[in-house]
C-alpha cells in the first residue's frame, strides 16, 4: 500500500496541474468590487482583467451581455478587440452611469465575452437603481456681524437650493471668518467642510451627515495660522479632506497643510517632502476615494522677508497620506510665477488636474497634469497676451474629453480661457456683452460635455472700485459660448466671489455667493434650472456687515 501511495502521489499531481493548464483564458475582478446600489446620476468604471494562459497564441474577441446602464469604456491597458498572444494579461472597463429612466429597476446582466467560438468568458453584473432620488447638499459661507464682532457664518441647502438655513456652530461665540468650503458624498451621508480663520488662528467645521448637524473640529493647525482653501472628495469614511493656508511667523508665512481622514474624522498637519520654509497655500483640490484619491495644493514660494518668489505646487497620490513638492517640467517663463487655483477631476486612470495663476512677465499661466499628478507641465494659452492673471479654475469628467475652465483678469477686462480636451490647449473664450472693466473671481462647471452648464462670478468695474458691480457669465455648452447674465435682482454695487455648478444626472443647481455693497449684506444667488433664471436669497440679510467668500454643493 505504502509503494501504491508513492505511485499514485505524482500522477495525481500532474492531474491537478493538467486541469489547471486546460484554462486558457481567465476573467477576473472587477476592481472595485461590484456594489449593491448605484445612484442616479453617478458613473463609475469597474475593470475586469483578462488572463491569456495560451503561449503564443492571440484571440479576437467581443463582448455581450450588457446594456443601458452598463457600458464599455477604454481603460489604461486595454484589450481592445484582441487579446494579447499569452502570456498575458489585459483589462476591460466596464462602465455603470444609471440615469433617471432606469430609476427604481433591479439590473440583472450577464456580461460575456467570446473569443474564437469558444465558450464565452462570463461575470453577472447584479445591483439596483433606487428610485428615490437623493437630496443635493448645498453650502455658502462667510462672516459678518458689525463692529469688532465679525462671526463666521455658515448657510446650507437640501432642497435643491429653494430654501436656506443658517446653522448653528456648537461654539456660537466663535470670531472669525469661513473664506471657503467644500462638499463630497450625498444625501445624509454628504460631508462637507468650512475653514477660515478667528483672527489669530485658522478654523475648521464639519458636516457629515448632510448638514444635519455641524462642528468645529481642532486640525492640528498651529497658533497665528489660517486656511485659505479648502478641499472634499470621496464618500462616507473613504472621504479625504484637506485644508491649507499659512503660518504667519513675524514678517513672514510658512506653508500649511492639514489632510482629515476617515471621512474628516482625524485630522493632522502634514509634512510635504521638499517644501521651502516660507510661503504659503492659496488652494487645494482632491478627486477620487480613500488611499486612492489624489490631492493637490498650490501656492507661493517666499524668501524670509515674505516676498514672492515662485511657485509652490505640492501633491498627494495616496489618499493624503504623504506628500512631495512637484516641479513643472518644462522651464518657467523670465520672472514671477504664482499659483492661484488647482482643480482634479477624474478617477484612476483618466485623473485631470489643472492649475491657474499668473507670470509677471507672461500674465495667465495655466499648467496640467494628466497622469494623476505625477508629472506637470505648463500650456500655452491661444490668443493669450502678457498683462493678466488667472484667479480661479475648475475642471470636471475626466481624460481626454474632461472640461476645465479658469477665469480672472487680462488687460483690466474679465478673462475667461477653455480646455474641452482634458486639458491638451486652451482658448481664450469671448463673453457676449462682457464689460470693457472688470474681472471674474470664480468659476464652476456642473459636468462635462457639450450641454453642461458652467457659471463665470465676478465684478464689473465699469464705474471704479466704489462702483463695482455683481456680474455672471453663463455657458450651457460645456463652455464653448459663454454670455453675460443679465439679472434684475442683482445689486448695482456689490461682488460676486465664489460661485459653484453641481450636476445629478438630469438638472444644474448653480449658487454664486459674494456681497451687496449697497446695504453692506450677504449677497447669494441661487439657480435651480440648469443657470437659466437666478433668484436671491435672503437667509443671511439679518447679518449685517456680512459677505459670502465660498460656495459648493454635491448632489448625487
Amino acid at each position: 500500500m505504502k509503494w501504491m501511495a508513492l505511485v499514485l502521489y505524482p500522477i495525481f499531481l500532474f492531474i491537478i496541474k493538467s486541469a489547471k493548464a486546460a484554462i486558457p483564458v481567465i476573467l477576473s475582478g472587477p476592481n472595485p468590487a461590484l456594489a449593491n446600489t448605484y445612484m442616479i446620476g453617478s458613473s463609475t468604471t469597474l475593470i475586469y482583467t483578462i488572463t491569456n494562459n495560451v503561449p503564443q497564441s492571440s484571440f479576437p474577441i467581443s463582448i455581450r451581455g450588457i446594456s443601458n446602464p452598463i457600458s464599455r469604456v477604454t481603460v489604461a491597458n486595454d484589450c481592445g478587440n484582441t487579446l494579447p498572444a499569452g502570456p498575458s494579461i489585459c483589462n476591460l472597463g466596464i462602465k455603470i452611469s444609471p440615469t433617471q429612466t432606469i430609476a427604481g429597476l433591479s439590473i440583472n446582466q450577464t456580461l460575456l465575452v467570446d473569443y474564437q467560438g469558444r465558450r464565452p468568458l462570463s461575470a453577472t453584473m447584479a445591483f439596483s437603481v433606487p428610485n428615490n432620488a437623493t437630496n443635493s447638499v448645498l453650502t455658502a459661507v462667510g462672516g459678518g456681524g458689525g463692529g469688532s464682532g465679525v462671526a463666521p457664518f455658515i448657510a446650507t441647502s437640501t432642497d435643491e437650493g429653494v430654501t436656506w438655513d443658517l446653522q448653528a456652530i456648537i461654539n456660537p461665540s466663535l470670531a472669525g471668518f469661513y473664506t471657503t468650503t467644500s462638499c463630497t458624498g450625498q444625501d445624509l451621508t454628504a460631508i462637507c467642510t468650512a475653514a477660515g480663520h478667528n483672527f489669530a488662528d485658522a478654523i475648521l467645521a464639519i458636516t457629515r451627515d448632510g448638514s444635519k448637524t455641524w462642528e468645529t473640529i481642532p486640525t492640528g493647525a498651529p497658533a497665528d495660522s489660517l486656511f485659505s482653501g479648502t478641499s472634499c472628495s470621496g464618500e462616507e469614511n473613504n472621504a479625504v479632506c484637506v485644508a491649507v493656508g499659512q503660518v504667519l511667523v513675524g514678517q513672514t508665512d510658512t506653508p500649511l497643510l492639514t489632510v482629515g481622514r476617515n471621512g474628516g474624522n482625524n485630522w493632522e498637519v502634514k509634512a510635504v517632502a521638499g517644501i521651502p520654509p516660507f510661503g504659503e497655500f492659496n488652494a487645494t483640490s482632491c478627486t477620487g476615494n480613500g488611499d486612492t484619491a489624489i490631492c493637490a495644493a498650490v501656492g507661493a514660494e517666499a524668501n524670509n522677508l515674505g516676498v514672492q518668489v515662485g511657485p509652490l505646487l505640492a501633491v498627494s497620490t495616496n489618499g493624503g497620506n504623504s506628500w512631495v513638492t512637484k516641479n513643472l517640467t518644462n522651464p518657467l517663463p523670465v520672472g514671477l510665477t504664482v499659483f492661484n487655483s488647482v482643480s482634479c477631476t477624474g478617477a484612476s486612470n483618466a485623473v485631470v488636474c489643472g492649475l491657474a495663476g499668473y507670470n509677471t512677465a507672461t500674465g495667465p499661466f495655466i499648467a496640467v497634469s494628466t497622469d494623476g499628478g505625477n508629472t506637470w507641465s505648463s500650456r500655452p494659452i491661444i490668443s493669450a497676451v502678457a498683462g493678466g492673471f488667472l484667479d480661479d479654475i475648475d475642471c470636471q469628467g475626466g481624460g481626454a474629453t474632461a472640461t476645465c475652465v479658469a477665469v480672472g483678469r487680462m488687460q483690466n477686462a474679465p478673462f475667461l480661457v477653455v480646455s474641452r480636451d482634458g486639458g491638451l490647449t486652451w482658448n481664450v473664450k469671448a463673453v457676449l456683452n462682457s464689460p470693457a472693466l472688470g474681472i471674474f473671481n470664480g468659476v464652476s462647471c456642473g459636468t462635462s460635455g457639450n450641454t453642461a452648464v458652467c457659471v463665470a462670478a465676478g465684478e464689473d468695474l465699469t464705474g471704479g472700485g466704489a462702483a463695482a458691480a455683481p456680474m455672471l457669465a453663463v455657458s450651457t455648452d460645456g463652455g464653448s459660448n459663454w454670455a453675460m447674465k443679465a439679472i434684475p435682482t442683482l445689486p448695482n454695487r456689490g461682488a460676486l466671489f465664489s460661485t459653484n455648478c453641481t450636476y445629478n444626472g438630469s438638472k444644474t443647481i448653480c449658487t454664486a455667493a459674494g456681497v451687496d455693497n449697497t446695504v453692506d449684506q450677504p449677497l447669494l444667488m441661487v439657480s435651480t434650472n440648469n443657470a437659466q433664471t437666478w433668484v436671491r436669497d435672503t437667509v443671511a440679510d439679518t447679518i449685517t456687515r456680512g459677505i459670502y467668500r465660498g460656495t459648493s454643493g454635491t448632489w448625487g
